[in-house]
């Protein structure tokens, strides 16, 4: 690997920690499937590791990825007859919505899904564990963890259950849900169920508010 390769590689694997989630979520949002935001998302840093080495590194690399998932999302938007307000509404959030991350959790830990399910989903999406740690966390098969994701999105989607923080009349009820799901990113963390990434993961929030769910 050149020199070129190597710094364009270290940093868009500092940008996928930091905003990963936040680029998820501003595709879910609008498009409100996890699975189509996800592969978007993923081909975009494909896109960014063929190019940044010869291009060089984006400026705002974040605000790139998302302008590149965008397009790519075009043929997703073209389907819906509200593509193009959808797609006038798709700009990098400046500055963030400060909810985001919880109508992202609270949205994966709906009462609609099963709870194994709401768990799996949440350090999935919101976290960026792999579904190999969450089934070595849970000593469970990959696979049974990867199906539980699969089922979860798409009860997500063909349900129609909204992207938002729920109501206060609902928000004792589901808040217990969510903290329980924080608890096990802490286990996670600092108890890292990968024995050759025995290395602790913050919580805490990253410069750009959201938080540092994704494996240093």
């Amino acid at each position: 690997m050149s020199a070129h390769e190597q710094a364009s590689a270290e940093v868009l694997a500092r940008v996928v920690r930091e905003y990963a989630g936040r680029l998820i979520t501003s595709l879910v949002s609008l498009l409100g499937d996890f699975s189509a935001a996800e592969d978007l998302v993923q081909d975009a840093i494909e896109i960014a590791l063929r190019r940044w080495p010869d291009e060089g590194i984006p400026e705002h690399p974040d605000a790139w990825l998302l302008t590149v998932a965008r397009r790519r999302g075009l043929d997703v938007l073209r389907r819906e007859s509200t593509y193009r307000a959808k797609l006038a509404q798709l700009t990098w959030p400046d500055p963030a919505p400060r909810d985001d991350p919880l109508r992202l959790i609270f949205t994966c830990c709906h009462p609609a899904l099963p709870r194994p399910a709401q768990i799996a989903l949440t350090l999935r999406v919101v976290c960026g564990l792999s579904t190999a740690q969450i089934a070595a966390a849970f000593i469970i098969p990959e696979a049974t963890v990867a199906r539980r994701i699969t089922r979860a999105k798409r009860k997500i989607s063909e349900a129609g259950i909204p992207f938002r923080v729920p109501p206060e009349e609902e928000l004792q009820r589901r808040v217990t849900k969510v903290l329980a799901v924080i608890y096990l990113l802490f286990n996670e963390g600092y108890l890292s169920s990968a024995p050759e990434r025995a290395q602790a993961r913050d919580w805490w929030t990253t410069p750009n508010g959201w938080p540092r769910c994704w494996p240093a």
